[in-house]
């Protein structure tokens, strides 16, 4: 599986689309919510854990870090109803957005697409484990691009 984020998609990417939305999925699971919100708590200069875990993120509070990140985390909490504990296991999982998922192909022309739009102009790829990901990256969607 593939995470590609391009400010900010993230992707995964089988040899069909019935095989990468389930890895994707497979990864989210393995995520646990206290690495998730130890990493954002990072990105933001915020210790995220002294919040419930059971509920949303509240909406107007003064951070030390990256204001505007807190500003759509908390709303992506609040919109979609996800707890702190929900929040953390998504962004451990790189799931916070929105992403591309299916065969190399699909996944190269969605990242064709976003780039010739202009939303970004370049992608940063994750792969969950090594070597098996990379090589699958460099043999199937690496020769699509």
């Amino acid at each position: 599986m593939i995470q590609s984020r391009c400010c900010p998609p993230s992707s995964g990417h089988g040899h069909t689309e019935k095989q990468a939305k389930p890895l994707r999925d497979q990864l989210h699971e393995f995520s646990h919510p206290q690495s998730g919100l130890s990493t954002l708590s990072y990105h933001l200069g915020f210790d995220l854990s002294r919040f419930p875990q059971d509920e949303v993120l509240p909406e107007n509070l003064d951070v030390p870090g990256l204001e505007g990140h807190y500003r759509e985390v908390a709303e992506l909490t609040r919109r979609s109803g996800l707890s702190v504990a929900e929040l953390g296991q998504r962004y451990g999982a790189g799931r916070t957005i929105s992403g591309f998922a299916g065969r190399p192909s699909t996944v190269a022309d969605r990242m064709q697409e976003w780039f010739e739009a202009g939303p970004c102009d370049g992608f940063m790829l994750q792969v969950p484990y090594l070597p098996g990901d990379l090589e699958e990256l460099v043999h199937s969607l690496v020769p699509e691009l």
